[in-house]
């Protein structure tokens, strides 16, 4: 759709883009960070992909996980995927049989806060994957891009966006 003009920019990550040489990107706004979030009576300590064998993950429906997926292929480990941020952690919190979801740190301290399950949930302090979100637009849109970032280095240092992120938390 940016390509073809129908909308000016999209949030994104150059990691997640075909071709990104095609496009321009902004500084990262804030960092995607995908963890792994774990029912609190299971008790799991995530460092890496090979503490989820024999388990079964909640995924977000279309997306990919490149630390994963070579555990996916083989069966190693199960994938499960649910269209929604909220649907993963619904099957974690309500459904024995998944007791483990991957999604932006941000996205599920922000859920389980306001939904009132944060003391259910464990956290990983491992990350599977770390992009910074950017907006993409299209060549040709360089001026735009010099104006975001000099803006969002100004509430950088003067600490706006940081007020505004620790609202997630």
């Amino acid at each position: 759709m940016l390509s073809e003009g129908f909308i000016d920019g999209t949030p994104r990550a150059r990691e997640w883009t075909k071709d990104p040489e095609k496009f321009l990107f902004t500084d990262a706004v804030v960092n995607v960070e995908e963890v792994i979030f774990s029912r609190e009576a299971l008790n799991l300590t995530y460092e890496s992909p090979k503490d989820l064998i024999t388990r079964t993950v909640v995924t977000h429906l279309g997306y990919i996980y490149p630390m994963l997926d070579p555990y996916f292929e083989t069966g190693d480990i199960q994938r499960f995927d649910v269209p929604r941020d909220q649907d993963m952690f619904t099957f974690v919190l309500h459904d024995n049989h998944y007791n483990i979801a991957v999604a932006d740190r941000l996205v599920g301290q922000w859920f389980l806060k306001n939904h009132g399950h944060r003391n259910e949930f464990n956290i990983s302090e491992a990350n599977i994957s770390e992009f910074g979100y950017r907006v993409m637009v299209r060549k040709g849109n360089q001026d735009f891009v010099d104006r975001f970032n000099q803006e969002l280095r100004q509430i950088r240092e003067n600490g706006e966006l940081n007020a505004i992120l620790a609202k997630y938390k």
